[in-house]
């Protein structure tokens, strides 16, 4: 929002989707602005859930500091809920060295591993994916995975679902998130009105690619 106040009514912002495009509009309504749409635009069927186990995918941002937060975070809440499975993904732009050196640090239970599945697949199998400021929370939301806000210090302010129409489920706290882990109903995620409410937030955050020819003037 403050690079927003750089520009004036003959520039032209470009977004990916309605959902931003309203936000902007909301903090600059002076501004022109435009759907280009993003590559991340889904239309799937995503498979059903599993109504046993319970999966939740763990999406580390591209940073060491992140990698070490939710390498804590997830040992912890892999302690906590034993009858849980939890994975943790890897961000592909983290050195692989650095990666495993920090991972010595992860807590060796039965039910925590690292993810060597593809996004898609991840997704496609997790229940809740937790998240500080990866698109991969807001991705899951095209394969019914319940996005989940993690962050102890900003309060919420990385969490791109933060300012729209959809229930913000944010924690600061691992206890807390721990309570509502183990209390998410498994079936929830295979339920219509879930998977319509999902798709609608995700198609209306990233449209379909347009050709940026016929928005430029």
């Amino acid at each position: 929002y403050r690079l927003l106040k750089a520009f004036n009514s003959k520039d032209l912002i470009l977004t990916c989707g309605e959902i931003t495009k309203e936000l902007i509009s909301r903090n600059q309504p002076s501004l022109p602005i435009g759907i280009l749409g993003s590559p991340k635009s889904i239309k799937n069927s995503p498979s059903l859930k599993s109504l046993t186990t319970m999966k939740v995918l763990g999406a580390v941002e591209g940073t060491y500091e992140s990698l070490q937060t939710f390498i804590i975070l997830f040992s912890e809440l892999s302690d906590l809920l034993p009858n849980i499975h939890f994975i943790l993904r890897i961000h592909p732009a983290l050195s692989e060295d650095v990666a495993q050196k920090l991972l010595k640090s992860l807590s060796t239970t039965r039910n925590l591993a690292i993810s060597t599945n593809t996004l898609t697949e991840d997704l496609n199998d997790s229940h809740v994916t937790i998240f500080r400021s990866s698109a991969v929370g807001l991705e899951g939301l095209a394969f019914a995975s319940l996005p989940v806000h993690f962050d102890a210090e900003t309060n919420g302010l990385l969490n791109p679902l933060s300012q729209i129409n959809y229930p913000k489920i944010e924690f600061s706290n691992t206890d807390d998130l721990a309570k509502f882990l183990k209390t998410w109903p498994l079936s929830r995620n295979n339920t219509e009105e879930f998977r319509a409410e999902s798709l609608r937030v995700v198609n209306e955050y990233y449209f379909p690619m347009q050709d940026i020819n016929l928005l430029i003037d």
